[in-house]
């Protein structure tokens, strides 16, 4: 246990993981962005499984880039005449036995890449001794010395230096959304 937080090392940390949220976080530029990032990670011929996975999940969890950036790697293998690799054909094989062929519902994108990454760095700042969320009480008090911080109002404090601005409550919702 760290006997004095470090708000210092915690913002460090969060502006790291978050230094690329502004481009996440642009409709158009990100997403763009995300999804060819995102279809090179899979469809090439150095298949790399460790970022493939955390595509092929998000996938899985319903984000509409990454479907698109999954379903346009399994053709290029397809079309290239490559063997595709098992957790690309595990993730086929699962979207055809599973399909559903009622009417379609076209679910919005969730920012689920932006979430990903607010939610790694306030586990990073955690890390530094900060508490992930503060009480209500302690909320109002954001001014002069005795200033009380929780990992998710440092991490609004850097996302506000990206440009990014979300309520402290938004994020300590993201932060209690996660599936760990």
């Amino acid at each position: 246990m760290i006997d004095k937080p470090n708000i210092d090392g915690a913002k460090a940390d969060a502006r790291f993981l978050l230094a690329d949220i502004k481009q996440l976080a642009d409709p158009e530029r990100g997403r763009t962005a995300y999804a060819t990032d995102a279809f090179l990670k899979v469809a090439s011929s150095s298949y790399d499984p460790e970022p493939a996975d955390v595509l092929i999940e998000a996938a899985e969890q319903g984000d509409p880039i990454a479907k698109q950036a999954v379903h346009q790697a399994i053709v290029w293998f397809v079309q290239h005449g490559d063997p595709v690799p098992e957790r690309l054909r595990n993730y086929l094989a699962e979207l055809l036995i599973l399909r559903d062929y009622g009417p379609k519902k076209r679910p919005g994108h969730k920012n689920y890449l932006r979430d990903q990454f607010i939610r790694h760095s306030v586990k990073a700042v955690c890390a530094h001794g900060f508490n992930p969320t503060r009480n209500e009480a302690t909320r109002e008090k954001r001014s002069g010395a005795a200033e009380v911080h929780s990992a998710c109002s440092i991490v609004q404090d850097v996302l506000k230096e990206f440009g990014v601005d979300l309520e402290e409550k938004t994020i300590e919702d993201i932060w209690r959304a996660r599936t760990e």
